[in-house]
């Protein structure tokens, strides 16, 4: 006797043979079968007077169907299954004259096709207008940035508040690390802005490569890591909004329409967070640690604590 024809409880008992062979089939029909339940779910949206219709011929197709595409074809799947392999060929040929049934008497009549291709010709023109409208809004916020990017460029003093920012948010939070705060004296605050600029400009410096090379090009030509802040801040702000640029251009989604200083905020969670966890692997060895025992160096280059 067939083991396939084998029923418990549990189902029909299917050999590992019979579980792979229908593999093929199943993609095929898969296929198939999202084709007609799109229709199926699209159809009393897109042309309502013909939703009687469609799911008169695709609801019986998308059930026989299902009863197939639940199977397990997997080599090491289920040993028991809830219909006989031996029933297949019948019910492969229930599902085709269901589909065939489907495609004859709705999808192929001519009311249908000439409502359909009406309805596509709307909805494409729809999408060429919306498309225009969002490669506008795209170009104009890509000039946007641009111009931001410019006026920072050309404007020292707003170069300097923004960069005073970041490095005063970047202070207080790894202030907060520290045990010893509430006594720390104007020189300790003066090595612990030495530390956390050397950070940023370090972490900076592995996001981008024109960034990296500006910075090691210029770390024998400075005394203090703040004479490179400012242009490693630009530079990295700059590579962002250019691939930020880069990347909406590309794929006009407005999933991506963000403001300047908003494309800033993840790079700067990044930069943050690798500060503290530097900070956190330091007070780990030396709980009580000072600022002034932190080892200021860039790219081989100590820099002096009286500096």
């Amino acid at each position: 006797m067939d083991k396939s024809k084998k029923q418990t409880n549990r189902g029909w008992e299917w050999t590992e043979e019979e579980r792979n062979s229908i593999k093929p089939l199943k993609r095929k029909l898969e296929k198939q079968f999202k084709s007609v339940k799109s229709m199926v779910n699209g159809i009393p949206n897109a042309l309502p007077e013909f939703t009687f219709h469609v799911e008169i011929f695709g609801n019986p197709y998308l059930e026989s169907a299902k009863e197939i595409l639940m199977l397990d074809s997997r080599r090491k799947g289920k040993k028991w299954q809830h219909i006989p392999f031996s029933s297949l060929p019948k019910k492969l040929s229930k599902i085709s004259e269901l589909y065939l049934e489907y495609q004859n008497c709705f999808l192929s009549r001519e009311d249908f096709q000439l409502a359909l291709k009406h309805h596509n010709k709307n909805v494409q023109k729809k999408n060429r207008e919306l498309q225009k409208i969002e490669k506008e809004a795209i170009n104009k916020l890509i000039l946007n940035n641009i111009a931001y990017l410019e006026n920072i460029r050309l404007n020292k003093n707003l170069l300097d508040e923004k960069v005073n920012v970041i490095q005063e948010f970047l202070r207080t939070v790894t202030l907060i690390k520290l045990k010893n705060i509430s006594i720390l004296s104007d020189i300790e605050m003066k090595y612990l802005n030495d530390w956390v600029r050397i950070q940023f400009i370090d972490i900076s410096s592995r996001q981008n490569s024109t960034i990296l090379k500006y910075a090691i090009e210029n770390i024998s030509k400075i005394e203090k890591p703040i004479e490179l802040l400012n242009e490693v801040y630009f530079l990295l702000i700059e590579s962002q909004i250019t691939l930020y640029n880069k990347r909406i251009k590309k794929s006009y989604s407005s999933l991506f329409r963000l403001k300047a200083d908003e494309i800033m905020k993840e790079t700067y969670e990044l930069i943050l967070n690798t500060i503290l966890y530097r900070l956190d692997k330091i007070i780990a060895l030396k709980p009580n640690i000072f600022p002034s025992q932190f080892e200021l160096t860039l790219f081989h280059k100590s820099f002096s604590k009286e500096s």
